[in-house]
């Protein structure tokens, strides 16, 4: 008969003999209690093992050794015998300094195939390993050291996360891609992105800087929100420039700027003077775009979806694309949508927002509103001329055309002619004009339109 757990020999009751019986569980005993063994990669034994040597038999063992593989051999009195461990037997592993446990019918380490660890903390099924302490240290081995995280495919996870009191306050990391994300949060649940560097370029966006915007005149569109509106466009069906710098595309459009925000139904447009963008990446964004919005700049077209915040699509244009870029924003459906903006690199900033009068000066390049002012002797056949300089040279000689004609009360009541000329783009509006009068003193002040918009 042989003990349950170790297969001990037994005592027999009026047994002779009985301290062979009892020798042999000694020697069994001396064998696998606080088991030692040498190694785990023999297949074959050592040529002159001393008395007492114990191995693990690897797979695969020959000669004496053949079909005990995973067993304990132990060299006694000039020959092997053989114990076959159970699950959860452990063994101290000299050659590997390690600790090993029988389990599964197979050794592995203890350290290394632990389900889950806790150190003065409790893991659990999501955080296998858990260590409450004031430090962590992780260090080299005599050379390099590295933190690898691993995560499964591109839109998995691999971040680190900050916490307070639980809950989280900045996550960095590789978050739904494969570009290194700064992310910030005020209650754990939602989530800013402050910095962005993509993986393939580099390229580095950021949110602000100091609180503030970014650094200055990024937005290559000019009246990126339509609050600029010289020709006092009240809102509607529109064919050809409307609010500064946004033209009706095609037979026309309906378009509405209230405070800030565009409505939109048909297409407008905006071409970008000597963008530069030709041959790079550029991003195209909105804010909260009520309705998917289809853009086209140049000859790349893509949609921006609906939804709250910053909404964006990003375009590689081709090195043959036009200097002179033209943008078209277009919607089958009123769409309501505001802050327009175009920029190099692969992710919208926040809308660029610059001084008031420094939006109207860029604006005034494309289109200004003159108004030339007479006063003086007015001679019946004479020609008169009045001039209004421009506040800001414009891009080509512009085209002019006056809007009004107001006179004071002593000046004659009629203008036989007039006429208009764009002698050059920073001179200013030129006026012509003949009177009927024989002789009075004339005051006279007109609105001009000039424009040298695409």
């Amino acid at each position: 008969m042989e003990s349950l757990n170790l297969n001990l020999p037994l005592l027999m009751p009026s047994q002779a003999q009985k301290h062979v019986t009892h020798n042999e569980a000694l020697v069994a005993l001396d064998a696998i209690v606080q088991l030692a063994v040498e190694d785990r990669n023999r297949t074959s034994p050592p040529v002159s093992p001393a008395d007492g040597t114990r191995h693990i038999v690897a797979s695969g063992a020959t000669g004496e050794w053949a079909g005990h593989a995973g067993e304990i051999a132990c060299f006694l009195d000039g020959g092997w015998r053989f114990f076959v461990p159970r699950d959860g037997w452990l063994a101290w592993l000299a050659d590997e300094a390690k600790l090993i446990v029988r389990k599964g019918g197979a050794w592995q380490s203890v350290v290394e195939n632990f389900s889950s660890l806790g150190v003065n903390a409790t893991a659990d099924a999501t955080n296998r390993l858990a260590i409450a302490s004031a430090a962590s240290l992780f260090s080299h081995e005599g050379g390099d050291h590295q933190l690898t995280i691993n995560k499964a495919n591109a839109t998995a996870r691999a971040t680190l996360m900050l916490q307070s009191a639980f809950s989280g306050r900045a996550e960095i990391g590789l978050i739904g891609d494969n570009d290194l994300l700064f992310k910030v949060s005020a209650d754990g649940n939602n989530f800013v992105e402050a910095v962005r560097v993509n993986n393939a370029t580099g390229d580095t966006c950021l949110r602000s800087l100091n609180s503030g915007p970014l650094g200055g005149l990024r937005n290559a569109i000019i009246n990126g929100r339509g609050t600029i509106n010289q020709r006092g466009f009240a809102g509607g069906a529109l064919t050809g420039y409307g609010y500064d710098r946004w033209k009706a595309e095609g037979t026309g459009c309906s378009v509405t700027v209230t405070a800030g925000r565009f409505s939109l139904t048909g297409a407008i447009s905006q071409t970008i003077e000597k963008s530069g963008l030709p041959g790079s990446v550029v991003t195209v964004s909105v804010d909260a775009p009520s309705r998917n919005m289809t853009v086209t700049l140049g000859t790349q077209t893509g949609t921006i979806p609906s939804g709250a915040g910053r909404r964006h699509i990003t375009l590689t244009l081709g090195s043959g694309e036009a200097d002179d870029l033209k943008l078209t924003l277009s919607t089958s459906l009123e769409t309501t949508f505001a802050d327009v903006q175009v920029e190099r690199g692969p992710w919208p900033t926040p809308f660029e927002t610059r001084p008031a009068a420094l939006e109207e000066l860029l604006c005034r390049r494309y289109f200004e509103v003159a108004h030339p002012v007479f006063s003086g002797a007015v001679v019946s056949g004479n020609s008169f001329r009045a001039i209004a300089p421009y506040t800001v040279a414009k891009r080509v000689v512009p085209t002019t055309t006056v809007q009004e004609v107001e006179f004071s009360s002593n000046v004659p009541t009629t203008v036989s002619s007039y006429s208009i000329s764009g002698l050059s783009r920073v001179t200013g509006a030129h006026v012509y004009f003949v009177s009927t009068a024989t002789s009075s003193a004339a005051g006279v002040q007109l609105k001009v339109f000039a424009s040298a918009e695409f």
